[in-house]
């Protein structure tokens, strides 16, 4: 059956040629791609499937969104729960399903301590863990002049064989903005306190990937970079070599004729100036576009670009396509980009006052979601 739906159209070529180019831009890093938030938005099963081969590790912010993963992949070896757990059926969850998880907090080394030291007899391997430091954040991470009486309980831990420290991490508070001291503060920081402690290294989320490579260190963990947009305000993934995994399209419903002078939309907020052509497509803010972006924000159709006009509502928006020279009627039912291949997320999450990461997280299951080549 033929539908209405819109479609966010994703490229396997795209997703491959961001990873290609995260290996160019830190050759001696291993990455851990995140795919938390159903991987930006993307669709977690559809991006882990693709991607497993071509990276060393997938991170993912809760043990719910674990969960989904290891389902869909009962033997990878390494997911990677960014958020820690809070309770002990998540810690006995993680350790069944042979997850990593990152210790950040003294309730959680408590909680190891307390459940690993009573089940030593249930654990078939040690439990694997990242440790993080706060170097500036912070928001997780225990603080540097916490870490020796924190190695002192954990190397207790690891002499009884109960975890496996895999390495230290810690995050960037400010790494899309090069001119703030804290990315060196934070870099200095880190450096100080861990160089010296076994186990492997992380900082690199994507901006400090592009923008700190003395920061890439032993793994560097992009998210916003795999999917094809910037998470630098100045510039474009496609002038950094990045690709769009994602276009974003809705078909046109309707297209109108109305006079110079005519308001349009909720609260008729566009009053046209002359006799003009406006075409009604089928997507608005239930399906995860901004009902706040800004007045002839474009989008594209037909190789070109045409301005949103009115008020964008929950299942409809309206764009003037006066300019456009074919027969308007034969238009209905043609796609339109809303971002992608031609219109840059970047660009769309300026005129929303926003950034990309929300645009594509807020996208809603109305969205209908297909790979390509």
């Amino acid at each position: 059956m033929q539908t209405q739906k819109n479609v966010a159209v994703l490229s396997q070529q795209a997703l491959k040629n961001n990873v290609h180019q995260l290996r160019k831009l830190a050759p001696h890093s291993k990455i851990l791609a995140m795919v938390k938030a159903n991987a930006y938005g993307h669709g977690v099963l559809g991006v882990s499937e693709l991607i497993t081969p071509l990276v060393d590790g997938l991170a993912v912010a809760t043990i719910e969104e674990a969960y989904a993963l290891r389902k869909a992949h009962p033997t990878y070896q390494n997911i990677v729960v960014m958020d820690g757990v809070l309770f002990l059926d998540e810690l006995i969850f993680a350790i069944e399903n042979q997850l990593t998880l990152v210790l950040h907090h003294q309730y959680e080394l408590d909680l190891f301590e307390q459940y690993l030291k009573n089940n030593t007899h249930k654990l078939i391997s040690p439990l694997f863990i990242w440790v993080q430091i706060d170097t500036g954040m912070h928001r997780l991470g225990f603080l540097p002049p916490e870490i020796p009486n924190l190695l002192l309980r954990l190397n207790a831990l690891q002499e009884k064989n109960l975890i496996n420290i895999k390495g230290w991490l810690t995050h960037f508070s400010a790494s899309d903005d090069l001119a703030d001291e804290a990315n060196q503060m934070q870099l200095s920081s880190f450096n100080q306190h861990v160089a010296q402690l076994v186990g492997e290294k992380s900082m690199a989320n994507s901006a400090a990937i592009l923008q700190i490579p003395q920061s890439h260190q032993d793994w560097i963990r992009p998210g916003l970079l795999l999917y094809g947009a910037s998470p630098i305000e100045s510039k474009t993934a496609a002038s950094l070599g990045f690709k769009p995994v994602m276009t974003l399209t809705s078909p046109i419903l309707a297209i109108r004729s109305i006079s110079a002078g005519t308001r349009i939309g909720y609260n008729g907020i566009w009053q046209s100036k002359r006799d003009s052509v406006i075409a009604t497509i089928g997507i608005g803010y239930g399906d995860g576009y901004p009902r706040h972006i800004q007045e002839n924000t474009p989008v594209w159709l037909n190789g070109q670009c045409f301005p949103i006009v009115g008020r964008v509502s929950m299942d409809m928006m309206m764009i003037d396509i006066t300019d456009n020279q074919s027969d308007h009627l034969r238009l209905i039912g043609s796609k339109v980009e809303l971002w992608g291949k031609h219109i840059p997320i970047e660009e769309i999450a300026k005129q929303a006052n926003t950034i990309p990461y929300e645009l594509f997280c807020q996208l809603t299951h109305r969205i209908q979601f297909n790979w390509e080549a």
